[in-house]
């Protein structure tokens, strides 16, 4: 938005102004949107030209386009969270010494390494059954757990949702578990 745009120019004015102010060289990153919707990182790097007397006459800078250099950076990250969850889940098969344990700290990890507030399994995960039961859950400290045993009817949402997770190759980031009823 054309608000945007104009916040993010003022700060970076702003932070160029007052480093100018105090006489130094800087330089800076920062993200832009650019006039097709973009977002664009760019790379500023500013040299002070000052007079006989030390006063500032000319600014001397150079911009460049990093979009893809963030965007590696971006990728890099995601890749080494991934293999560093994975080097914590093989620590956790590599030293559990009962099937429910190692389920519980599985489960643990994926909290986390995920950012979700629940993970369980159930079993049977099948969409064409009628319910299904949480075998083992975790969650954070803000969901209400649900008890383990606890069976779940397989509404056509909730089948949908685990007919795309049972599909896909990757992890399934986004299945909503809103329509889940328990039967006590």
């Amino acid at each position: 938005t054309a608000y945007r745009r104009q916040r993010q120019m003022c700060i970076r004015d702003r932070f160029c102004a007052q480093e100018s102010e105090l006489g130094r060289d800087h330089v800076f990153e920062y993200r832009m949107i650019a006039a097709d919707g973009r977002t664009v990182w760019l790379h500023d790097s500013v040299r002070l030209v000052k007079d006989d007397d030390g006063e500032v006459r000319q600014l001397h800078g150079i911009m460049l386009d990093i979009t893809e250099r963030k965007e590696a950076e971006r990728k890099h990250t995601i890749h080494m969270h991934y293999l560093q969850t994975m080097n914590r889940i093989n620590q956790i098969i590599g030293t559990a010494k009962h099937v429910e344990n190692l389920l519980s700290s599985l489960l643990e990890e994926l909290l986390s390494a995920l950012n979700v507030s629940r993970a369980f399994i159930l079993h049977p995960c099948d969409p064409i059954a009628e319910s299904t039961q949480i075998f083992i859950e975790h969650t954070s400290r803000k969901s209400a757990a649900l008890k383990t045993q606890t069976t779940i009817e397989l509404c056509p949402q909730v089948a949908e949702s685990l007919k795309s997770a049972l599909a896909s190759s990757t992890c399934v980031e986004s299945v909503s578990y809103t329509h889940l009823r328990a039967h006590e």
